[in-house]
């Protein structure tokens, strides 16, 4: 396997600072805006390979969960044999990861430092830690009653069925949809006629299932 190019270190770098500093690792976004990439396919393609060598590693099904697996070669990001994890947030609420589509995919806008002070049990779910609020745009899935300003409480842990709302990555993008489990198939429905239906061409990754949804005076 190939040690990580100097870009691909840099990234590294950037993931496991953010990570020694006690908070969650980085969006996509934040990523781009730190390393000057123009489009966010850079970002993931840089992962990928970080993945692929080694260097990384994601938990399966929700976001922000990168973790930097430093092997003790010359070219890691510590030079140490390691294992350093996200922390789950010390507070007691449920994170706030920004906002999601309900429309056509784009890349969730998440930021974790905004915590809700809401009681995962009462959603639910077991672990607080695979707990997360996504806030709503678009009105892909208005026949769902999920409108723009809108919040939904998933759980990443949670078991995927058949019509569960989702928060969903599809070929690399974030969106909220309806999940279609069809045999040998999954793709996401919207709940509004104005939408395609969305057939994943690489991948389709559940990073959560819609537990709840609250709903502010403004929304």
């Amino acid at each position: 396997m190939k040690d990580p190019t100097p870009k691909q270190l840099a990234v590294l770098r950037f993931v496991a600072d953010r990570i020694n500093g006690g908070r969650a690792s980085p969006s996509v976004r934040e990523i781009c805006a730190h390393m000057g990439y123009r489009s966010t396919r850079a970002a993931h393609d840089v992962l990928a390979a970080l993945i692929r060598k080694g260097q990384l590693a994601r938990e399966p099904g929700c976001a922000r969960t990168l973790r930097v697996l430093s092997r003790g070669s010359k070219n890691s990001a510590r030079g140490h044999s390691a294992i350093v994890e996200s922390a789950p947030p010390a507070s007691s609420g449920i994170p706030l990861l920004g906002s999601i589509p309900a429309g056509l995919p784009a890349d969730v806008i998440a930021s974790a430092d905004d915590t809700l002070p809401l009681r995962k049990e009462f959603f639910g779910i077991p672990k607080r830690h695979r707990a997360f609020v996504l806030r709503v745009r678009g009105d892909s899935m208005i026949g769902r009653h999920f409108v723009p300003g809108d919040l939904v409480i998933c759980d990443a842990d949670a078991e995927v069925r058949h019509g569960d709302a989702v928060a969903a990555l599809i070929d690399g993008e974030s969106t909220l949809k309806t999940i279609i489990l069809g045999p040998g198939e999954a793709w996401l429905r919207a709940e509004n006629p104005a939408y395609p239906a969305l057939h994943p061409v690489a991948e389709l990754t559940i990073q959560g299932v819609v537990c709840g949804v609250i709903r502010t005076k403004a929304a």
